[in-house]
């Protein structure tokens, strides 16, 4: 991520071709979005974000719930995410 100095966010996604063909690569894309987007309430605007898929990772593992957690976690970790209020 790097800070912008504008008051919204920007994100990136990218994904090798030679990992999968494009259905899977589409749905993971899909997948990330629809979690940034669940998150984006939390997070400090001013920032660009890149979001890329390792090779290593399997492509099975790509579910919302996985992305999701590791968004947060990713999030945590470099001090943008504003925790929410209630934990449901």
């Amino acid at each position: 991520y790097i800070k912008n100095n504008k008051n919204i966010n920007y994100i990136g996604i990218a994904i090798s071709s030679k990992l999968c063909n494009a259905v899977r690569r589409n749905r993971i894309k899909r997948v990330i979005r629809e979690s940034y987007r669940t998150v984006e309430k939390n997070i400090n605007t001013g920032n660009t974000f890149v979001f890329l898929w390792k090779k290593k990772e399997k492509i099975e593992k790509c579910n919302y719930f996985n992305v999701l957690e590791d968004m947060k976690k990713i999030l945590k970790r470099i001090g943008i995410y504003i925790y929410e209020e209630n934990n449901d």
